[in-house]
């Protein structure tokens, strides 16, 4: 407390005190008390003209400063936008911090999520096998699995889960999960599909979402190719003696949706037969001319259709790559099979 504060406050109770005696010398009825009251109330005054006196002289000769002037408009708007200010830097450190963290967590699930897809492909006698996948963010929807069933069948699936990020990264391994378990149980393309939606639909419904697949599976000996399509782009076939595609009926609903059966369909591959499987991320890829569409990925088959299936793979995302420039809008996921000799 500075010396203009305590002359402030000892005229303040100079003040109080003359008030009290005022008042108690008009509710006395006393006379000898009411004129002592009055008689210390005087006093009390005569202290605080004093006090207010030396007051005055004190700030006169500059040893206490004169009052503050109350600040101006603009001087108080100064003050609002330094609190605001500072108020607005405080919660973007902390939403950097929490950017930060999410990103970090996010970079880590799309780890995660890379690692539990299949690292290394197998190559059957008979038939070359290559993959891609590429998410359009940390984590994503599309997805592709295989595996051995008990019969010696070589399954394969590519898939895509409708949205983006975090809940269609979740229940894509789900659907991985599942596929695999039936796959293991001896369960045919078709009949692997229709359990699926079984499995599913209830907790598909519950947050609007579906995922579109194909199953597959192959005959080492026999070189029998037979799939089945839940509402996802039908393969892309080429025989090797030929130089058109087979033509195949569009998939039936996706998983996820009630009251679908699924159908197999059956192919007696040869040597120089090429399938390519593919989620619409390829074909929806858009650059200055628009989409990249299904004719553009047929005639990228039919230039590199002799070519070994990672070939054909890498020719292919690079024909996308060159004209859709740029971070895909969508993830990307590739299956090529190319049958190379005879089975068995």
């Amino acid at each position: 407390m500075d010396l203009g504060q305590i002359f402030e406050y000892a005229v303040d109770q100079e003040t109080k005190a003359q008030e009290f005696y005022e008042t108690s010398a008009a509710r006395t009825e006393n006379v000898e008390a009411a004129s002592l009251f009055r008689s210390l109330a005087r006093m009390e005054i005569g202290h605080r003209r004093a006090l207010e006196s030396e007051y005055r002289a004190l700030r006169e000769a500059g040893a206490i400063p004169g009052p503050k002037p109350p600040p101006s408009p603009e001087d108080e708007l100064l003050v609002a936008y330094r609190r605001a200010a500072e108020v607005l830097r405080e919660a973007n450190v902390a939403l950097q911090r929490r950017q930060t963290r999410i990103e970090a967590e996010l970079q880590m699930a799309g780890q995660i999520q890379t690692r539990l897809l299949p690292r290394k492909v197998p190559q059957l006698a008979g038939l070359e096998v290559s993959v891609g996948c590429y998410m359009a963010e940390e984590v994503g929807g599309d997805f592709y699995d295989f595996l051995f069933n008990p019969f010696g069948e070589f399954c394969l699936t590519v898939g895509d889960v409708s949205g983006k990020g975090v809940p269609a990264a979740l229940l894509s391994v789900a659907v991985r999960v599942l596929w695999r378990s039936k796959v293991r149980d001896g369960h045919s393309a078709e009949e692997l599909l229709g359990l699926l939606n079984m499995d599913l639909s209830a907790e598909f419904r519950e947050t609007d979402q579906f995922v579109t697949m194909l199953s597959t599976s192959y005959q080492p000996d026999s070189g029998l190719l037979a799939f089945a399509n839940a509402g996802h782009w039908p393969p892309l076939y080429l025989p090797g003696e030929e130089n058109e595609f087979l033509p195949f009926p569009p998939g039936f609903l996706p998983i996820g949706v009630d009251g679908d059966t699924y159908r197999r369909h059956e192919l007696q591959t040869v040597p120089g037969d090429v399938a390519v499987l593919f989620t619409d991320g390829l074909v929806d890829a858009r650059g200055p001319e628009g989409r990249f569409g299904e004719v553009r990925l047929r005639q990228v088959i039919k230039e590199h259709r002799g070519e070994p299936a990672e070939a054909l793979r890498d020719a292919i995302m690079k024909a996308i790559a060159e004209f859709a420039p740029g971070e895909p809008a969508d993830d990307q996921t590739i299956v090529v099979l190319r049958r190379t000799e005879e089975s068995g």
